[in-house]
């Protein structure tokens, strides 16, 4: 599992899933997320000298168009339908036991992923 912090974003408490790709995410309810990535291509200065602490990105950047935003609801999709997004990061066994656990988040994760313009 990936180490996770909290990200103050706006007036959102965010958690940082992927700090390479500045991927947050904000817990809405138990199976629904808001997913949020910085669109580093559309940015117009130079990214690294201006990014530097993925868990403070505000400080840095609050412009939307900067980023891609999805709302993820976990349980619209189906086993077959999950496992056609999630097989790109885990076996069909490891699925199932991110349900059993209950990690919804990484499952989210998985789904903005395959579903975004970004990938």
């Amino acid at each position: 599992m990936k180490n996770r912090e909290i990200a103050q974003i706006g007036k959102n408490n965010w958690i940082c899933t992927d700090p390479d790709n500045l991927q947050y995410a904000n817990e809405l309810s138990k199976k629904v997320f808001e997913i949020k990535q910085f669109k580093r291509e559309d940015f117009p200065l130079q990214f690294n000298s201006i990014i530097k602490d993925p868990y403070n990105i505000d400080a840095y950047i609050d412009i939307n168009k900067y980023w891609v935003f999805d709302t993820i609801c976990v349980s619209e999709y189906n086993y077959e339908s999950l496992y056609d997004l999630v097989c790109h990061y885990y076996s069909f066994s490891e699925m199932e036991e991110l349900i059993k656990n209950e990690e919804y988040m990484i499952l989210a994760e998985c789904i903005f992923e395959q579903e975004n313009e970004l990938y």
